[in-house]
């Protein structure tokens, strides 16, 4: 089976090893497309593998817990990368074509996302606000590379205080925006850090050898900053409130009648959660959103991008399942909770366990046939739809 190659200025016919020998050139980015992949193999072994909380670097059996929280956060990161590729570098003030170009964008990833979590696949779908970082990517795409480095590191370090904070004096306030925003699983604030980051990351000369060398060094180098940070005088609280949900007072009395609620100064010391500030800002486990995880998983994220350019150079064939389904990863996330949806009996079965026999199944399944359809086909059917509909109209 042949295909026509999109975009030929003939008609010449291209066969799937020819349409595969010229996948990852320029310009695409192997590299970049491999790291893409490894963050949807990883949050398909968060969400299908039976895997640790945290990882316990003295017991091998703990290492698979690496996946969790990680791999959503270098999967943000690369939004940022890919952005970056997008406008070809910074782009010129009020460029409004290319930024009508990522609010579509945005807006139909969250739209699927929307879709997916209709589903009820009882895991916590990123698709949503990834869309919304789309959209809001566009009001800094102007910005200097310095400025999104200092705004990503005050975002990272800072704003996790700022976050508690604002938690603890709420009294564990809670709404769909607030749960979206800021309370949920990981705040703005931090998805927007690795964001931003990215987009500087995107900026960088990726197709050096020196420029993946220090992408590589300088990520280990800040991930264990970042995570030394957290063990040393960090914190490691079981009783994290501010991201478990706050269980208010029983205001009742021995019958079961409502008696009169204490004003705001008094719930606010019964609540205990303004002594936590600290504690709770210096979380370093996953899906805490603490200033120590967010910069050691953006460190991590960094280097885990190095490694694959520097590898793909050498290694590209070996890569290619890898890059390929790093090339549709919007089709393979999807495809990954409609199979969880299946294995729990159809929509709202409710989430079931999984074990990493699933994991390392649906894992081959999703490379072999990434790398079929990039064979046979081009371009995800996902992705397809995302870049027709957000493409800008040709003015008449």
């Amino acid at each position: 089976m042949t295909v026509v190659e999109e975009g030929a200025p003939s008609r010449r016919r291209v066969g799937p090893v020819e349409r595969l020998r010229r996948f990852g050139r320029p310009p695409r980015i192997v590299g970049i497309d491999v790291a893409r992949g490894l963050a949807v193999l990883g949050m398909v072994g968060a969400h299908l593998g039976d895997t640790h909380d945290d990882i316990t670097w003295s017991d091998p059996s703990t290492w698979d817990g690496i996946v969790n929280g990680r791999s959503s956060l270098l999967f943000a990161m690369l939004a940022g990368v890919s952005i970056s590729l997008i406008c070809k570098g910074r782009a010129r003030p009020g460029d409004t074509r290319l930024q009508m170009t990522l609010v579509r964008r945005g807006l139909l990833i969250l739209l699927i996302g929307l879709a997916i979590e209709l589903l009820n696949t009882g895991v916590g779908v990123i698709l949503p606000l990834y869309g919304l970082l789309f959209v809001a990517s566009t009001l800094v795409l102007h910005w200097s590379t310095r400025r999104l480095w200092t705004v990503a590191v005050l975002l990272a370090v800072v704003a996790p205080f700022g976050v508690a904070l604002a938690h603890a004096l709420s009294l564990a306030a809670s709404g769909p925006g607030l749960d979206l925003t800021l309370f949920g699983l990981y705040p703005v604030t931090a998805w927007l850090a690795v964001l931003l980051a990215g987009m500087a990351v995107g900026r960088l000369p990726l197709t050096r050898a020196r420029v993946a060398a220090g992408l590589l060094l300088g990520g280990v180098v800040v991930a264990t900053l970042g995570y030394g940070a957290g063990h040393l005088i960090g914190s490691d609280r079981e009783d994290l409130v501010a991201y478990l949900g706050y269980a208010a007072p029983d205001y009742t009395d021995d019958l079961g009648n409502p008696t009169s609620e204490p004003g705001y100064l008094t719930r606010l010391e019964q609540s205990d959660e303004i002594q936590h500030v600290w504690s709770t800002a210096m979380q370093y486990k996953p899906h805490t959103a603490g200033a120590p995880e967010i910069v050691g998983s953006g460190g991590l994220a960094v280097a885990v991008i190095g490694l694959c350019l520097l590898l793909a150079r050498r290694l590209r064939a070996v890569l290619l399942p890898f890059a390929a389904l790093g090339s549709m990863p919007l089709t393979a996330y999807t495809a990954h909770l409609l199979l969880l949806t299946a294995l729990a009996g159809g929509p709202f079965g409710g989430y079931v366990g999984i074990s990493n026999t699933v994991w390392a199944r649906t894992s081959v399944g999703l490379l072999v046939l990434a790398t079929l359809w990039v064979a046979f086909v081009g371009r995800g059917p996902l992705e397809r739809l995302v870049g027709r509909i957000s493409r800008p109209r040709t003015e008449a």
